[in-house]
This record gives C-alpha cells, sequence and structure tokens, in this order.
C-alpha cells in the first residue's frame, strides 16, 4: 500500500522530477536532434545532385562535341579504337605489280593539294575562292583524280572552282578528300584504311590513307588512286616507324587493287626524303615528284615506269601554305617523244632539302610583337620558338625595339623554319670517348633534336 512505501530523500525526488520532465520533453528534444542532422545530411544530398547534374553534362558535351567531329570528319566510332601496330612479319613479304601498259593509251592528269583548312577556309572564308580559282585556272585538259588533304569540304573548293557538276566528291575521315572527274571516269570502288596514328609526343590522333578504283570510259584501263595525310612528328612515320607505316600503305594497294592497275599515290605525307617512310615506298613505287614547301612532304608516287611521266608542275599556294601539284601521265606511250629518262621525284626531294637547310643554322632572327607579355603569368608557357625567346627568354633584354615590338637576334631557330631530318624510334646514341655530351630531362624527340641544331658542338642526337 502507499501506505508502507518508504519516504523518498529530497535529493531522490529531485531526481525523479527531472527523469519526468526529461520524459515530458523527450519528444522536443528528439525532433531537435533530427533537425540537427537533417541540415548536413541534406547538404550532402544537394551537394551530390549538382556534382551529378555536373558529370551528366560533361559527359554531354564530350558526346556532342565527338559527335560534331564525327559529322565533320567523317569518322566513325569504329575508328575511334586505339590503333595496333601490325605485326612486322604481316608486312615483310610484300610486294606489287606493273600496270597493264598495251591497248589504247591513257593519259591521267592529277592534283595534290592540302588545303590549310582551318587558317584559309575556317579563319579566311575561303579567301574568296583564292584555292578553287588556282584549280580552275589549271584544268584545262581537266584534272581526273584530285586528292586533297586537311579538306572538311571538297564541295566549297570545286564550288569556287565553278566544277562541282564535273566531279564525284568522296569525303573521307580525317579530312581527306578525292574528286574523280565523273565524265571521262567510273567509280569500280572506294574505302579509307588506318595505317598509322601519331607520335606520343606530337599527337593529333590516327592517319588513314583512302583510296578510290576507277575504270577510265575510253580504254577500259583501271587506275586505283590514294589519297594519303601522314602521320606526325614529321619523318617518323608515326608511332609505329616509317618502314611499318610504309609497309602498310602498299598493303592497302595490294589488298584492294586489282593486278595489271595504275597505281598513283599522292599526299601530304609529313616525311620528306630523309625519312625512312619514303625510302622504303621508294623501293616499290617511282617517286614521281616532290613538292618544295616543308623540305618536300608533298610527294606522288606510281607503280608506273618514269617514261609514263609527260609533265610536274607546281601551281602555286592559292591561299594554303602548301603548294598545288600537277602531274600528267600517259600510259601506253611506247614510242612517245615526250619521255622524261628520269623521274623527277628525287631531284625535287633533293631540292626541297637543300632549301630547308639554307634555313637552318645555330640562330635566327625575328621581328616580334611583345605586347602580350605585360602580365605576369604571360611567359609561364614558353614555347621555344624564336619569339617567345624575344618576349620571354633572354633576348628580351638585348632586343632592338621596332614600330611592331622588338627584332631579336642569336634566337632559337623559329618552328617555322625548324627540320629534324630522319627520326628513328627506338634508336640509342652512345657518344665517343671523349666526345661532347649533353643531356636535358622531360624533352621528346623534336625538341631534343631542335637543340641539337642550336647548339654548335652537337653533330647527333
Amino acid at each position: 500500500s502507499l501506505a508502507q512505501q518508504p519516504v523518498l530523500s529530497g535529493d531522490a525526488c529531485a531526481a525523479c522530477e527531472e527523469m519526468v520532465e526529461l520524459a515530458l520533453n523527450r519528444s522536443v528534444l528528439k525532433a531537435r536532434i533530427v533537425t540537427a542532422h537533417r541540415w548536413p545530411r541534406a547538404l550532402c544530398l544537394l551537394m551530390a545532385l549538382v556534382t551529378t547534374c555536373l558529370a551528366v553534362t560533361l559527359c554531354w558535351q564530350r558526346v556532342r562535341a565527338a559527335r560534331l567531329r564525327h559529322e565533320l570528319t567523317g569518322i566513325n566510332a569504329a575508328f575511334e579504337q586505339p590503333f595496333q601496330c601490325p605485326d612486322s612479319a604481316e608486312l615483310a613479304k610484300l610486294s606489287l605489280w606493273k600496270p597493264v601498259e598495251d591497248g589504247k593509251v591513257m593519259q591521267v592528269k592529277v592534283l595534290v593539294y592540302n588545303l590549310f583548312w582551318w587558317n584559309l577556309f575556317k579563319d579566311r572564308r575561303g579567301n574568296n575562292g583564292s584555292a578553287g580559282k588556282l584549280i580552275k585556272n589549271h584544268s584545262e585538259p581537266p584534272f581526273d583524280f584530285m586528292g586533297f588533304q586537311e579538306c572538311l569540304d571538297a564541295n566549297w573548293v570545286l564550288g569556287d572552282a565553278g566544277l562541282l557538276s564535273d566531279y564525284e566528291v568522296h569525303q573521307g575521315p580525317y579530312q581527306k578528300c578525292i574528286a574523280l572527274h565523273k565524265r571521262t571516269w567510273t567509280l569500280a570502288s572506294s574505302g579509307h584504311a588506318i595505317v598509322a596514328e601519331d607520335t606520343y609526343w606530337n599527337w593529333y590522333g590516327k592517319r588513314g590513307v583512302q583510296w578510290i578504283r576507277a575504270k577510265n570510259q575510253a580504254s577500259g584501263k583501271h587506275v586505283f588512286f590514294m589519297n594519303y595525310h601522314g602521320a606526325l612528328s614529321v619523318n617518323s612515320g608515326g608511332k609505329c616507324g616509317g618502314w611499318t607505316t610504309a609497309r602498310s600503305l602498299l598493303k592497302v594497294a595490294r589488298d584492294n587493287g586489282q593486278h595489271g592497275d595504275t597505281i598513283i599515290f599522292v599526299g601530304d605525307f609529313n616525311s620528306n626524303l630523309a625519312s625512312t617512310l619514303l625510302q622504303e615506298l621508294r623501293r616499290h613505287l617511282t617517286h614521281v615528284y616532290a613538292g618544295r614547301v616543308f623540305g618536300g612532304v608533298d610527294n606522288v608516287f606510281s607503280n608506273a615506269e618514269s617514261n609514263s611521266v609527260v609533265s610536274t608542275d607546281r601551281l602555286g599556294k592559292g591561299g594554303s601554305d602548301h603548294d598545288a601539284i600537277s602531274v600528267i601521265f600517259k600510259f601506253g606511250q611506247t614510242d612517245s617523244q615526250t619521255k622524261v629518262q628520269e623521274a623527277p621525284g628525287i631531284k625535287g626531294a633533293v631540292l626541297a632539302l637543300k632549301a630547308e637547310n639554307r634555313k637552318m643554322g645555330h640562330a635566327s632572327a625575328c621581328n616580334c610583337d611583345c605586347s602580350w607579355n605585360k602580365t605576369m603569368d604571360a611567359c609561364n608557357k614558353y614555347d621555344d620558338s624564336c619569339c617567345g625567346f624575344c618576349c620571354c627568354g633572354d633576348g628580351k633584354f638585348t632586343s632592338v625595339p621596332t614600330k611592331k615590338g622588338a627584332v631579336c637576334k642569336k634566337a632559337p631557330i623559329d618552328w617555322s623554319v625548324f627540320w629534324c631530318g630522319l627520326i628513328e624510334n627506338g634508336a640509342e646514341y652512345i657518344a665517343a670517348p671523349g666526345g661532347w655530351k649533353q643531356d636535358q630531362d622531360h624533352m621528346n624527340p623534336d625538341w631534343c633534336c631542335k637543340r641539337c641544331q642550336e647548339t654548335k658542338e652537337c653533330n647527333a642526337w
């Protein structure tokens, strides 16, 4: 009974009262605790949501950019897979045929032209049709085949020339185009093959060769026409090396042409006569012509003999940084008086190399506008060019002011005239005892070669 229960002490009573009060306010405290914990949780959820939205947006932008790139260049998803260098054993045994020379005489006129698209067409909007006008002015007789590099829209070029209705245009991947004169030729087949990829230190992507096989309506003979834009770095042949790339190109002709076809192979090879790539191609094909710009990177090859070459000509630049090159062949002309005893390819290639060598030296001079180097961080991305030295390097203390900015002498060789020559992937140079040697870290082969050419003591790199 209540009467029998002991009376609690004062402290115990106070404790009991506090417990009752705590029990009564428990729901209020719980609500406060839940509220206190809810804010960090809500903030985390918000941050997660924002991060997710950003990730989705970036992914969408990346997909959109890839889609636009594919639309512009014609690259499909299969071309985006990593390029694997072919087994050299598969390329070792490879030979090509000679063209059929009997029957009716067949004349073929070809054009090779790097259009410098990003500058001539993107920045200068075609320069009032300068490239097209150049082609038009040399279209008598008309070109049978045209091979363009850095070409995003051959219809634009031929439209400027007023020749669009005369040609069948083939827009290839990786900014290459072929135009076929459809009044005298019938297309038999066409395609594209990946054969190389840029070196890691100068990487823009993979490189392919575009080709068409066409029948001459008058003679019934076939031409296998190839158009190539070569891998960087210049003269490297790409990451697989010049020999492998050359053999891969020859394999495309063997696998897609037919025995007896006349092979005509044009392009900006990003390689000159000093390269393993061109040296290997010359073992299997006639080197018909080499351009003069950049040491002779624009070239024409054929499986025909040199006496099939009627004429070769540099037509001018037409707003590009490359010359347009025209070659006329006449196949089956066994008794023609227009034969040439030696294909001009080797002469042009040597002249181009000599022209580059005359530009070279151990120093350069340039006139530079240095107004951009006023801010604190302007020179953080010093690119080792002549103007980079003049505006940011030691040259800024010895430069002579002019109205345009400054004139620097004894600057590093400018990239615009820099030429490296043969690059051999995987080769190692060992300095002889007592020889001069200098090591520099974090340099790709192009930079190392450039340093060597700028240093009088350096003979090899």
